[in-house]
């Protein structure tokens, strides 16, 4: 059998949480980050729209702090373990921003692609493009493909996989997701149990 890439997002789905909301904390803008957070992966809100506006409210966040929230956002240890057990099989997809994410994959020692910032005195001034998901197996082509999201972006993702995870680990994954995934999982140790029939 042909040994899978696995095309995971990060937020919500490697991370035991949200990450902008986590960020947004810090700043004290909570309350407003996390209503925008929940339209969009509920699907009510276009990604491009609700990312650009998310990005906006934290533009004064110097990158350097948003390096500490995400380093410091508890993750699924034992899908992470699964995952880099063969990270040069894993691509992190995710909507979130270059800049932001580059710790956490250099930690971790995986690929990623991601929206792109632009970036002047140590903070994002703006969002030059926003992550399709579709693009990643473009970039990195495979014979044999499972991709694992949450949210409504991820769905262009999981569909165009040979095998769709809808992961509902943090909250129920949007409908739109959920519509075009091959399975379903709420609990670590059953996905990461599906994930070893390939791994």
């Amino acid at each position: 059998m042909t040994a899978p890439t696995v095309f995971v997002d990060l937020d919500g789905t490697l991370t035991r949480t949200e990450l902008l909301p986590a960020i947004a904390r810090r700043a004290g803008i909570e309350q407003e980050m996390e209503r925008l957070t929940d339209d969009t992966l509920s699907g009510r809100l276009p990604f491009d729209v609700s990312f650009r506006r998310r990005v906006e409210m934290l533009r004064d966040v110097p990158v350097a702090a948003v390096h500490e929230a995400i380093l410091a956002a508890p993750v699924f240890e034992e899908l992470l373990g699964l995952l880099l057990e063969h990270p040069e099989r894993v691509v992190v997809v995710t909507g979130n921003l270059d800049v932001w994410i580059a710790p956490f994959l250099e930690r971790h020692g995986l690929r990623g692609l991601a929206s792109e910032a632009d970036v002047a005195d140590g903070r994002v001034r703006g969002v030059r493009t926003v992550l399709n998901k579709q693009t990643a197996f473009e970039r990195y082509p495979a014979e044999f493909s499972i991709a694992i999201g949450d949210g409504a972006n991820d769905a262009v993702m999981v569909r165009h996989a040979d095998v769709g995870v809808a992961w509902c680990g943090v909250h129920a994954a949007a409908r739109p997701l959920m519509e075009v995934a091959d399975y379903a999982f709420a609990r670590e140790e059953t996905l990461c149990r599906f994930l070893r029939q390939w791994w």
